[in-house]
């Protein structure tokens, strides 16, 4: 546990590990900017206040849906929203249509393959925060 940390990019030097072997390091941490991510569909008809529910079944394979993100404590001058693998890379990038006191919505269309969504939101003052969302979403072709 590092107590009080410097805030900005930190690199880990690893001298005393063998190169042989690939490890994986995550680094969890408190913050008081708290965003999230969600996939949600358009209603067809009878729709609400904003037009969009979250799904709460597994989407469908090249299905378009949307990603709502809501962010509290934040103020930004940029999103990116990323589909991610299971192992992290990028499997496509998107940027938010419409931003408004309801969230940030991005319009996305959903892979054939496993993923997880991450979300990159760059700050007024040039720092950039990450959230990736902690559910596999497996998607289906039923």
């Amino acid at each position: 546990k590092i107590v009080q940390p410097n805030v900005g990019v930190w690199s880990l030097i690893t001298g005393n590990l063998s190169q042989e072997f690939d490890y994986d390091i995550q680094i969890h941490s408190k913050t008081n900017r708290i965003c999230s991510s969600t996939l949600q569909k358009q209603f067809e008809s009878d729709k609400d206040s904003n037009g969009y529910t979250q799904l709460t079944t597994e989407p469908l394979i090249d299905s378009n849906l949307i990603i709502l993100t809501t962010c509290e404590n934040v103020q930004y001058t940029n999103v990116t929203i990323s589909l991610i693998d299971q192992f992290g890379y990028i499997i496509t990038n998107y940027l938010p249509f419409q931003s408004d006191q309801l969230g940030i919505l991005t319009n996305i269309r959903i892979p054939q393959q496993q993923f997880r969504i991450q979300t990159i939101i760059t700050l007024i003052n040039g720092e950039k925060i990450q959230r990736i969302e902690k559910q596999v979403i497996s998607p289906t072709i039923f």
